[in-house]
């Protein structure tokens, strides 16, 4: 029957009709998609679980359109609330049809937030490259991407990182001509120009940082700039791109690496106003010279494939030289990671036994005997009154009591 779920009570053979109650029982049922994308227009069931800004959420009411009705006030005046604004699952706060505002509670979070899976980038191999004319040793460049339309016309550039720039003391103020544009180039060969907007900066004044820009139209036409993804494109997910990128040949085989990776390490706090890498400390290039372990393990491969070449050549004997020199860094930054690791350990221990203290006492607190507690609270009541009293007897005394 459409539009009904019915559940078997026996097993049957040869049954056509669902009418008979010795077989069959009507149930309330229905069936519904979830974990779609939250929609306004959209009417949800209790129960129902759509997904909003990267985060699940379950729906707590009935035949709701994400809209409350406000009752009419008794006096007839107008309601104070507006019946047509929309309440998100995001929204920690509403206005009820009272025109209170409450706590959200047509809507509750399940699980934890997706975003560190859902966001990633691509990088096109033929992308039009945006170049800045670097900021020196004292300043931080700036970054940029070129915004490219559906049919390949760069319309903008958008800014990454306003970058800070240390221009000096001028008596015009004017920025230096290398400093007033920036280029895009295009895999034509085309480039292109793009006025750069400065501004102070406020929050640490001394250094101009990019406000935006303004692309100067050339006039040639299309741009014809690559906007579609296709094979030998990268793509960097949110979770971290690789730090040592490997180059290998057309047949697989490791050419050298090059080091990604950053001059900040990651932290993490293990206790008051205590914070601790778990990492190897990237400061100073440090991590950056393990990619020369790997490409002089490369260089050896090399030379002992070289069948043109002595088992003694001298650059297997440097090779070798280099490494035996590397495997000190490599046994420091062992016993680097080592140690953190005993003291990770050392946190983790003491945080356990701290939150089995902390039970311990909650359970006592709450599993205590409520007669036992009266008594003991009666004893101190007691003894504290009596120690009054007698304090207050021998304030009452003075030398005429005694004359």
């Amino acid at each position: 029957m459409v539009g009904q779920h019915y559940v078997a009570l026996n097993d049957f053979k040869d049954q056509t009709e669902l009418t008979d109650p010795n077989f069959f029982v009507a149930v309330d049922a229905y069936a519904t998609r979830q974990g779609n994308q939250w929609s306004s227009a959209a009417v949800y069931d209790n129960g129902q679980i759509v997904l909003h800004q990267g985060t699940y959420y379950q729906c707590q009411v009935d035949n709701f359109n994400n809209r409350i009705q406000p009752l009419p006030p008794a006096d007839g005046s107008d309601p104070n609330i507006d019946p047509v604004s929309i309440i998100k699952p995001s929204d920690k706060f509403v206005m009820n049809e009272e025109g209170q505002s409450v706590a959200n509670n047509l809507w509750i979070p399940i699980g934890e937030e997706l975003d560190y899976v859902l966001k990633f980038k691509t990088n096109h191999q033929d992308s039009p490259k945006v170049s800045i004319h670097p900021a020196g040793t004292s300043g931080k460049d700036a970054k940029a991407d070129a915004i490219i339309d559906a049919d390949g016309n760069v319309v903008g550039l958008k800014l990454l990182d306003p970058g800070e720039y240390y221009f000096g003391a001028s008596s015009d103020g004017v920025v230096p001509p290398d400093f007033d544009k920036a280029t895009v180039a295009l895999d034509n060969g085309r480039v292109l120009e793009a006025k750069i907007i400065w501004e102070e900066n406020f929050v640490n004044p001394g250094p101009f940082q990019i406000a935006g820009f303004e692309l100067i139209d050339d006039g040639e036409g299309p741009h014809n700039a690559n906007n579609l993804p296709y094979d030998g494109d990268t793509f960097s997910f949110a979770t971290g791109t690789k730090t040592f990128l490997d180059h290998r040949d057309t047949d697989g085989n490791l050419i050298n690496v090059t080091y990604q990776g950053g001059n900040e390490n990651a932290v993490a706090r293990v206790g008051k106003d205590t914070d601790i890498s778990f990492m190897l400390d990237a400061s100073n290039g440090n991590t950056a010279s393990l990619a020369s372990v790997v490409n002089s393990l490369v260089d050896l491969r090399d030379g002992l494939f070289d069948i043109s070449a002595s088992p003694q050549a001298s650059s297997v004997l440097d090779t070798e030289k280099e490494l035996i020199a590397l495997e000190d860094s490599i046994i420091d930054k062992i016993g680097e990671l080592s140690s953190k690791m005993v003291r990770m350990e050392t946190v983790r221990a003491h945080d356990e036994d701290y939150m089995m203290a902390l039970d311990k006492q909650i359970s006592k607190d709450l599993e205590i005997d409520m007669s036992e507690a009266i008594m003991r609270l009666t004893k101190v009541s007691t003894a504290y009154q009596a120690a009054m009293q007698v304090g207050a007897q021998l304030l009452n005394n003075s030398l005429l009591n005694y004359l």
